[in-house]
């Protein structure tokens, strides 16, 4: 997901039941809709989410949210701070799409696939 498709995510876009979330057209940067299959660690930081947001703010429709309904703008700050101490300083967030796509092709999944799993319109990345 881009960053913005993060910061934007609102619960009616989250299925927890069947572990997914949904893009619609309208909401993604290539105005294609997207299906986004939750496992691990987005799983549970989703659920996480849930957790605090059934708790304090149960009205807030979003999914990272800053002081009960306000969306959350941006996360440069929590991102250089978690790039540092993992000692990959200077990466950027839209470092990791790019960085997918290449590893799902390295691993035999065609690149239209890769691509079209990522959200990715042309071939370079």
């Amino acid at each position: 997901m881009r960053k913005d498709d993060i910061l934007s995510l609102t619960w009616e876009r989250i299925n927890l039941i069947e572990g997914k979330i949904t893009l619609e057209a309208v909401t993604t940067k290539n105005n294609e809709a997207r299906i986004i299959y939750m496992t691990g660690e987005l799983c549970q930081t989703i659920q996480q989410q849930k957790q605090v947001r059934d708790k304090q703010y149960p009205e807030c429709a979003y999914v990272f949210f800053y002081k009960g309904e306000e969306r959350l703008k941006d996360f440069r700050g929590a991102w250089e701070a978690a790039c540092k101490v993992a000692r990959i300083e200077g990466r950027l967030f839209h470092d990791l799409r790019r960085t997918a796509v290449r590893n799902m092709v390295r691993a035999g999944i065609s690149e239209k696939v890769a691509m079209k799993v990522s959200g990715h319109n042309t071939d370079s990345l």
